[in-house]
């Protein structure tokens, strides 16, 4: 499989951004992004113009939509006809499958307050099951969830400070949805390029080195915008697919697979249980790695890799951390029990 990074959920000055399309691409090109995803709130402008595609045959840039229920936020991916923020939840949700589209919840734990004003973007409708995944890691929230009155000129200097990396209660529900259906996890950078002029504290090419999602493709592209767009819509809607965050080191070379001796399984997929499958992981670099099986940790080890014979069918992720941040987080792989095993 072949790995490309990107930058999801970026917002231009067509809604509460600061840049133009021009200056995003020119930071995408600049920190060597693969792809990247603009999400304008309510509307899907930049596909309407015709201005997705490739840029100097580097960069594909593909639009969606971030869809607005009063605080309650979709990244609505492959549509082609835009949402009006006057739907439900549940009429959005079933627009965009309508579409077929992939629903994305942003930041659903999403919450902060600053001086004396508090915010709530939480998910409130969680009795809707039919999205396709969930942003885990939103860079902007992980970034003001820390900030106060008396620490905000920190962190605005020294914004890397503050990152955690994905809520608890983020984590933890994906792994409660994802032990009933398959749930794809993404980080979303929710770039906005804010500042206090003159000086521009979350710049583009800034944040394109933070939170990235990594595809994986079974194919190198072939530079034709509709066919290399589909694939990365198919690699995120199958879960194939893992996020980092990038400052602290490249995730790309991290590797997650089941094995046995007749099937083969990456993040994303469905597997069936049997008793010569071997859990496999990679990293490209030494650092804290943990295999969860059901939301729980089943090994914890600092390494640049392990593999170990998986004894029982479950949900299965990884996660790593590096220099006491956050660093990998897979998506999960589903070992489904053998329904031929009379056992």
């Amino acid at each position: 499989m072949i790995d490309y990074k990107g930058a999801i959920h970026i917002h231009t000055k067509l809604s509460d951004g600061t840049g133009d399309l021009s200056q995003i691409v020119k930071a995408g090109l600049k920190t060597k992004l693969d792809f990247l995803i603009i999400s304008d709130h309510n509307h899907l402008q930049y596909k309407e113009q015709g201005r997705e595609g490739w840029y100097e045959d580097r960069l594909l840039v593909l639009v969606g939509e971030e869809v607005s229920h009063s605080n309650e936020h979709i990244l609505a991916l492959g549509i082609q006809t835009p949402l009006p923020e006057h739907l439900s939840p549940a009429e959005s949700l079933k627009k965009i499958s309508e579409q077929n589209g992939l629903s994305f919840l942003v930041h659903p734990y999403g919450k902060y307050r600053v001086f004396l004003r508090s915010r709530d973007y939480s998910w409130k409708n969680w009795q809707e099951n039919n999205f396709s995944g969930i942003e885990i890691w939103s860079y902007m929230f992980d970034w003001i969830a820390k900030v106060k009155l008396y620490n905000l000129p920190y962190y605005f200097l020294f914004p890397e400070k503050a990152i955690n990396g994905p809520f608890y209660q983020t984590l933890r529900k994906w792994d409660e949805l994802t032990q009933e259906r398959p749930v794809v996890g993404i980080a979303g950078v929710d770039a906005h390029a804010r500042g206090f002029w003159p000086i521009q504290v979350f710049p583009y090419a800034k944040l394109f080195r933070t939170v990235l999602t990594h595809v994986l493709l079974p194919e190198p592209f072939e530079k034709s915008f509709s066919k290399d767009a589909q694939r990365i819509y198919t690699a995120l809607q199958q879960g194939h697919c893992y996020f980092a965050y990038e400052k602290i080191k490249s995730a790309t070379g991290f590797k997650f697979t089941i094995q046995g001796t007749q099937q083969t399984a990456i993040m994303g997929d469905r597997i069936t249980f049997d008793p010569s499958l071997q859990l496999i992981v990679t990293l490209p670099h030494k650092a804290q790695l943990r295999i969860l099986h059901n939301g729980m940790p089943l090994l914890a080890a600092y390494s640049d890799g392990a593999t170990i014979s998986v004894r029982k069918p479950g949900v299965y992720r990884v996660d790593s951390y590096l220099q006491g941040k956050p660093w990998i987080f897979s998506n999960p792989i589903y070992v489904m029990p053998d329904e031929n095993d009379s056992s």
